[in-house]
């Protein structure tokens, strides 16, 4: 299975396998192919799990089972050696925002911290892992959030709370729902913006789309995913 947030990720996904004239299903609604099922999450981290959850459990209801689920979408990038128009494949995942941000002392606690629910993932990584390595520049961690960083502030706050490189609104939440199923999970991403305030020259929406269609088609070309 992939999973696709947003609209305009998913064009650039049925582009990659040749579908130009397709355009994507509704909400929680699926393309389907002959070995694959691409799945309209939706935007953000509840919507993503959730979609997943319950697209994993109709499929094992029906007798059968995705070997594997993979999201494919944009990212921002906290890492100046991480540019516009990278792609990259997650290693590790962090809910960068889930917690409190406490005054004595001074800082941001994560739920996992408290003790109150599980906000970081390493899940294992299996074949598709090692094949996909070979078609993306970068392998990182990942940070996911509710509310991007959008001023630098932010930003800085964001990047202090784990070892990140790149930000997302899906990846981890998706990581979850894949670890409580026990089905191989991967995350791929091409940078759109550099995190913090929009400035001249330090976001390429329409490049990172461009990109995106690139990696779907070579993956349909060299038979590494479908």
């Amino acid at each position: 299975m992939l999973a696709v947030a947003s609209p305009i990720e998913f064009k650039a996904v049925l582009k990659g396998i040749g579908k130009t004239d397709e355009e994507p299903p509704e909400l929680w609604q699926s393309f389907e192919g002959a070995t694959f099922s691409i799945l309209h999450t939706g935007v953000g981290k509840a919507n993503a799990a959730s979609a997943v959850m319950k697209y994993l459990n109709r499929a094992g209801q029906n007798g059968s089972r995705f070997k594997s689920v993979m999201s494919i979408g944009l990212a921002g990038s906290f890492s100046d050696d991480i540019g516009l128009g990278d792609s990259l494949l997650a290693k590790r995942h962090w809910m960068l925002d889930e917690g409190a941000v406490l005054p004595d002392p001074p800082g941001f606690r994560s739920l996992e911290e408290s003790g109150w629910a599980k906000t970081s993932f390493e899940l294992p990584h299996g074949e598709l892992y090692e094949r996909l390595s070979q078609v993306v520049m970068h392998e990182c961690n990942v940070g996911t959030v509710s509310t991007i960083s959008g001023t630098n502030e932010q930003r800085d706050a964001y990047r202090q709370r784990a070892p990140v490189q790149v930000e997302t609104m899906e990846s981890a939440a998706i990581a979850g729902a894949c670890q409580g199923m026990a089905i191989e999970y991967e995350d791929v991403r091409v940078i759109s913006n550099f995190c913090g305030e929009r400035m001249p020259g330090n976001h390429n929406f329409p490049g990172a789309l461009a990109r995106l269609q690139e990696i779907i088609a070579k993956l349909i070309e060299s038979d590494l995913f479908f």
